[in-house]
């Protein structure tokens, strides 16, 4: 075919890709051009006749495709002109190509230059690079083209924008370990000389062509600086890894080899890129790209510089430079475009110089003490713009201000750690002295401003978006109670005054029935300022209680000792903690009272948190928790168990709660909280033992059995499980057996109350019964979550009465999804928390025969079900996760009992679990599995069953077997990682089973040859074929040199069938292909070879046993093999 008639042919299939009516017919007319076999010549013809953009991108993509596919068959010197080619086209029709076209054309230059990165003969990458060489002495348009390459080149040379070719990671990560060694600095230092060229010429701001020159310099800047060596880190995603604020190790400092001492020992480089801030505030992102940088450079590590001296004359450069920004941001206006993210900018090099750079280093510097008092200044225009109704700029502020707050709790760590190591001097001690009023004074701010706005807010009735301020702000007030923690003697004392001053005016009106318009307004105020008063202080005095009980923070610690070595008997801590409990006792009224009117459910919901926080820190405070002579007489007096009175603040507490409980009875998230506290208070056994005493504790236990329908429907589980727990710590057997006998005839009523009224078949799908099941099936469920060593017996005596119930109701709701998830619910959370040693054989028989029977109902109730329907294909999504998650926790239950051999059992976990996924299997269509959650679970329960239960396959072969391999099969041809590594992981199971079964002369590994016969083919084809992540390589060459053990001649014949079929299509390849296939198959017999001195009663069986250095060493081996061939195979 003519080349002109192919270019009509493609310029009317980019057309047609315009279309959505013709989208897929042109796609397919591309996709054929480039399969087509000698089509370099043909695309070549297009790029140079064709003027229609997306016609020019498809033939420099078809290109590229054809040279990395190709590569191996194409002499040196064609890839120099092919290379060569492409540069001269950009060249000459430079102003004529769109961007994205020209981008094209250099990635394409890039991914061919990397191709040849690893070739002995490095003659096509010293041709380009001399080209590119060239252009930078050219004028300033040919600088640009060369600085866009490097640009390319970089993103070419990363680990997250590579081209695929077709070759595995090994390959990419020594070509970017030999470009970081030999031309990432090279590249660099060539970028800062043509910036330093461009900004010596006075006329460069009104030169177009000198400003996309500069743009792009310092956008490859930005790159090089983001750069993640390899011999740095281990984690190789190249840019933009040091964005976040979790990980200030990660986030915050920029890592560079020491190779680039004298890189960075060169002031004049920050000297330049400060400058073109400074000059280009009107160029919006040349000025924005060049902070980023400054943003790297502020955070360089300081290892890289050899001697104090150095660091500080860099990090004495760096803070001038910031100085100058924050002067020139004080001259714009808050509503200039670039103000916000300028603020913002600010802040993160302010954060990145201090936390890099440690106070014995940077103390004694003479612009040191300016530079903190202009951070300081920055921190307060932070709080002050908070405080403007200018809402465009409110994120980088609050940005902005997180930032400044990492910046000084830096600071006060560092402070913290020079006086733990006994570490004193002028500088250290003068500045301990400057930051504690710094502080103070950006706590006081910090408050104030939190205050204005929660009256500013109040005013404009903010949203809050479904987000509670805790979620919101949280983070803040952990570093702002960081801040006040440092300064305990002033900052307690200042939050105390405000609660006093607004308790104080709080009483007088909330005793007021009649409030008038202003006075109504002012107790909003009041409410607000209360509320954030309780949610800050809550940060300070204590953590949150994740993980460990959270012990008082050393700096409050110590404060309290203080105290009480100046012989008091109090101090702000206690003094703060009992005002606040005061307040809370003091608006914890009775249900009639008509101060309700008044009171805001909000606010007591907050002291609910603080107090949920608060005890499990200071209530019955133990000194054993502390080191010697470490925790306060004054905190143990008023809150320990022994020397204080922590019970009698414990029985105030849970009287306080139930009382609110019913105040606020329809107060959704209030009662949630006061579960919470609840919660709380039971991961304590002294707490507990302690509370079920107390008569008002078994008021609120009699009022969860009789009363709960009077409490919000989504509570109940909560309820019944944190009830549960809290009883079942008790000393008492007797009270524990009472209590769930009580709780067990409780339940039993409330069942009947719904399944057995008369005309339950007739109303059973009128909602408020539907509510009515689903409220039970909820306790059922909190009550299974309840379950430990102490109460595992009862709980499981209450819920087996009911377990028939629950299967007879999942067949009656069976068109009610709601309904069949809670059962599902049920099961799952008594099945994952019934411990089965402490059941008796006929009960777990039961339970095992119960389970069966569900998954039959299952399976009845599921069908005809119509998964091409949206509606009905989420519903059975949601079920079969909660079928699947069940089956997880049967395998969990199987292998921790340890059930399965008991004498006399007629079932077992294991025959649960296979008649279950017999019934699952046939559920999960290939749509389904397109739901990636559910593909991943189904794929690691299949994978479960291999590893935990193999000695079942035998038994449910016939029915189960065909769809684990079909399920397997999918899994490693799977695009999401997760699901794919599963799938090999099961696969070397099934193989190690195969070869154990074999050594044991079992008749079932006959039966298993055909399926990994096509397994091992699959796998083959997948790894030589298809793309697939180099993370991958792992488990799969692992899954792969089990198979080649057990089915070793099937293997060889796959080998030859390959190198056949690629004969017939790429005869030029065969003999390469055929020497690769030999180097990897000797290097397997070297392995069996080996194994067989380590295991002499291989030599016979042929049968291995692998470790983890052997399928180490076959990765490697395999990873090589892969990267001899992939780069030509055909699948076509």
């Amino acid at each position: 075919m003519e080349f002109q008639e192919v270019q009509r042919q493609i310029e009317e299939a980019c057309v047609q890709t315009m279309n959505v009516s013709t989208r897929a017919t042109g796609e397919q007319t591309i996709l054929n051009f480039k399969n087509t076999p000698n089509n370099l010549m043909p695309s070549r013809y297009i790029l140079e006749n064709t003027t229609i953009p997306i016609v020019q991108f498809h033939m420099i993509k078809t290109i590229q495709e054809v040279i990395l596919r190709d590569y191996v068959i194409y002499p040196h010197k064609d890839i120099i002109q092919t290379i060569e080619y492409l540069l001269n086209f950009t060249i000459s029709h430079l102003q004529n190509l769109e961007r994205f076209v020209k981008n094209e054309l250099l990635h394409t230059i890039s991914a061919i230059i990397k191709r040849s990165w690893l070739d002995e003969n490095q003659l096509i990458k010293n041709d380009c690079f001399s080209k590119i060489h060239q252009l930078i002495e050219s004028d300033n348009s040919m600088k640009w083209l060369a600085v866009l390459f490097f640009s390319n080149l970089l993103e070419e040379f990363s680990s997250d924008k590579a081209t695929k070719i077709g070759l595995p990671y090994d390959f990419h990560y020594k070509c970017r370990q030999l470009f970081e060694e030999l031309e990432l600095k090279q590249i660099f230092e060539t970028v800062i000389a043509v910036i330093n060229q461009i900004i010596t010429n006075n006329s460069w701001k009104s030169d177009k062509i000198g400003l996309e020159l500069l743009s792009s310099c310092v956008i490859t800047l930005e790159k090089i600086l983001n750069w993640n060596f390899s011999v740095l880190s281990s984690n190789f995603s190249s840019f933009n890894i040091r964005q976040g604020l979790d990980d200030d190790s990660q986030h915050v400092k920029t890592l560079f080899p020491d190779s680039w001492n004298d890189i960075f020992s060169r002031q004049e480089i920050i000297e330049i890129l400060f400058r073109i801030c400074n000059l280009s505030l009107d160029q919006e992102v040349i000025n924005h790209v060049t902070r980023q940088c400054l943003i790297q450079l502020s955070g360089l590590s300081c290892g890289i510089f050899k001697t104090d001296s150095a660091k500080k004359a860099y990090i004495s450069k760096i803070m001038q430079g910031i100085m100058y920004l924050i002067n020139s941001l004080s001259e714009l206006s808050i509503y200039n475009d670039n103000y916000g993210q300028m603020l913002f900018d600010i802040s993160k090099m302010i954060r990145r110089v201090i936390y890099n750079y440690k106070l014995d280093v940077i103390g004694d510097l003479p612009e040191f003490y300016k530079f903190i008092n202009n951070s300081k200044d920055i921190t307060m225009i932070c709080l002050k713009n908070l405080e403007s109704e200018e809402s465009d700029m409110t994120c980088d502020n609050i940005d902005a201000f997180d930032e400044l707050l990492y910046a000084w709790t830096s600071l006060i760590s560092q402070s913290k750690e020079f006086t733990e190591k006994g570490i004193s001097n002028n500088v250290i001690n003068d500045f301990n002295q400057y930051l504690k009023q710094t502080c103070m004074d950006i706590f006081v701010r910090y408050i104030d401003c939190r205050l204005k706005l929660s009256e500013l807010n109040l005013e404009e009735e903010e949203m809050d978006n479904g987000f509670t301020d805790e979620e919101l702000y949280g983070d803040q007030m952990r570093y702002i109670a960081i801040i006040a923690r440092f300064i305990p003697d002033q900052s307690l004392k200042k939050v105390r005054d405000l609660y006093s001053d607004r308790f104080n005016n709080y009483k007088i009106l909330i005793e007021n029935e009649n409030l008038d318009y202003k006075q109504n307004i002012t107790l909003q105020y009041l409410h607000e300022h209360i509320y954030w008063l309780t949610l800050i202080t809550g940060h300070i005095l204590a953590d949150d209680a994740v993980g460990e009980q959270p012990l008082i923070d050393k700096y409050l610690m110590n404060y309290s000792l203080l105290k009480c070595q100046e012989g008091n008997t109090t101090d702000d801590i206690v003094e703060l903690s009992n005002l606040i409990l005061t307040i809370f006792g003091f608006v914890s009224i009775e249900p009639n009272d008509k101060k309700i009117l008044n009171c805001s459910p909000l606010v007591t919901e907050t002291f609910l948190w603080f107090i949920e926080r608060w005890v499990q820190t200071y209530l019955f405070i133990n000194k054993s928790d502390y080191s010697a002579n470490l925790c306060s007489p004054i905190l143990l007096n008023n809150y320990g168990i022994i020397e204080g009175h922590g019970v009698q603040v414990l029985e105030f507490i849970v009287q306080k709660l139930y009382s609110n409980i019913c105040l606020w009875n329809s107060e959704e998230s209030l009662v949630k909280q006061a579960i919470k506290v609840l919660d709380a208070l039971s991961k304590s056994s002294i707490t507990t033992e302690a509370m079920t005493k107390f008569n008002v504790f078994k008021e609120m236990t009699e009022f969860f059995l009789y009363k709960l329908y009077t409490l919000p429907p989504t509570v109940h589980s909560n309820v019944i499980r944190v009830n549960s727990v809290i009883v079942s710590k008790q000393a008492n057997e007797e009270e524990i057996k009472g209590y769930y006998t009580v709780l067990g005839k409780a339940l039993e009523g409330h069942i009947d109350s719904v399944l057995n009224r008369p005309d339950f078949a007739k109303v059973y799908q009128n909602p408020d019964v539907i509510e009515q099941v689903l409220n039970t099936l909820e306790m059922f469920e909190g009550l299974a979550l309840s379950v430990n060593e102490r109460n595992c017996s009862y709980i499981y005596s209450i819920c087996s009465c009911f377990i028939a119930s629950f299967i007879q109701l999942f067949n009656v709701y069976r068109n009610d999804n709601s309904v069949k998830l809670n059962i599902f619910r049920f099961f799952n959370s008594l099945i994952a928390n019934t411990i089965p040693e402490i059941l008796s054989r006929d009960q777990i028989t039961s339970l095992y025969n119960s389970l069966v029977e569900f998954f039959n109902i299952f399976r009845n109730c599921s069908q005809h079900k119509d998964v091409n329907n949206d509606a009905e294909q989420d519903e059975i999504h949601d079920i079969l996760m909660s079928a699947l998650e069940l089956v997880v926790n049967i395998i969990s239950m199987g292998d921790n009992g340890a059930n399965d051999e008991v004498v006399g059992l007629t079932i077992d976990s294991g025959d649960v679990i296979y008649s279950a996924m017999n019934i699952i299997i046939p559920m999960i269509t290939e749509n389904l599995l397109l739901q990636t959650d559910l593909c991943i679970k189904y794929i690691e329960v299949v994978s479960d069953l291999i590893e935990f239960y193999p000695v079942k396959l035998p038994k449910y072969a016939e029915a189960l077997l065909p769809s684990i391999i079909k399920s397997l099969e999918f899994g490693i041809n799977s695009v999401i990682y997760d699901v794919a590594r599963v799938a090999f992981n099961a696969l070397l199971n099934l193989s190690q089973y195969y070869n154990n079964q074999k050594l044991q002369g079992t008749n079932f590994a006959e039966f298993l040859e055909l399926s990994l016969n096509h397994l091992l083919e699959t796998t083959m084809k997948t790894l030589l074929f298809e793309n697939i992540e180099q993370d991958l390589i792992g488990p799969a060459s692992s899954s792969l040199l089990a198979m080649i053990t057990a089915r070793k001649d099937i293997y060889i014949g796959i080998c030859q069938q390959i190198i056949l079929q690629q004969q017939q299509n790429n005869s030029q390849y065969s003999q390469r292909l055929e020497m690769a296939f030999t180097t990897l198959n000797n290097s397997i017999e070297e392995i069996f070879n080996e194994k067989e001195k380590e295991q002499p009663e291989s030599r016979q069986t042929k049968i291995y046993k692998f470790g983890y250095k052997d399928f180490n060493k076959f990765e490697k081996i395999f990873s090589s093999f892969l990267v001899n061939v992939r780069g030509f195979l055909r699948t076509h």
